[in-house]
């Protein structure tokens, strides 16, 4: 036992030691503050230059809102309206097509949405086609390529038909001459051959 006693306290004045020594660098090292052996003196750090205030800068103002239109047209706008649907109409009615075409562009200048001027703009519309055909129009070059292909004129008949669909494409009159000619361009059967 006495053996172990003896052994206990030389652990023990080694762990004292060890110990001890840890804590002398340690606090030579700084681990716990200022030495006591030095001193230093720390001067206190510059401090920063303040930074110089932001540009002014100027705020966009919102842009004002667009003026208020009135939903239609004004009192003298409208009387100025129906006067141009009048002189459309009439112009319409005596075949002068483009004076009617120029008083409808400036009725839709006025009011665009109108009812009323849309409906002129589709009789006007109407009225050409119309005169197109009965005026020597779409019927006249139908009948000279129809007379042409019986004369086996076809480079004739093929021009005449080109004019009259850029007239009106989907004319069945058109449509129908168009196929006699290709019928009559065809080569047929040959001798011996059925």
């Amino acid at each position: 036992m006495a053996s172990n006693a003896a052994l206990y306290g030389i652990i023990g004045a080694l762990g004292v030691a060890v110990i001890g020594g840890g804590l002398y660098i340690a606090k030579k090292d700084g681990a716990f503050g200022p030495s006591t052996t030095e001193t230093a003196v720390i001067a206190p750090a510059p401090a920063p230059a303040p930074a110089p205030p932001p540009p002014a800068v100027a705020t966009p103002q919102p842009a004002p809102p667009p003026p208020v239109r009135p939903a239609g047209p004004t009192a003298a706008q409208a009387e100025q309206l129906r006067e141009l649907l009048l002189d459309a109409r009439r112009a319409i009615t005596r075949g002068d097509f483009n004076s009617a075409d120029r008083a409808l562009d400036q009725a839709e200048r006025i009011d665009p949405r109108s009812s009323d001027v849309i409906a002129a703009r589709r009789d006007l519309r109407a009225a050409q086609q119309q005169a197109n055909r009965t005026g020597g129009g779409v019927d006249r070059l139908v009948a000279e390529a129809r007379a042409a292909i019986v004369r086996h004129d076809y480079a004739t008949a093929d021009r005449l038909l080109d004019q009259a669909e850029s007239i009106d494409a989907r004319d069945r009159d058109v449509q129908q001459a168009r196929a006699e000619l290709n019928a009559a361009t065809r080569p047929g059967p040959g001798p011996g051959r059925r």
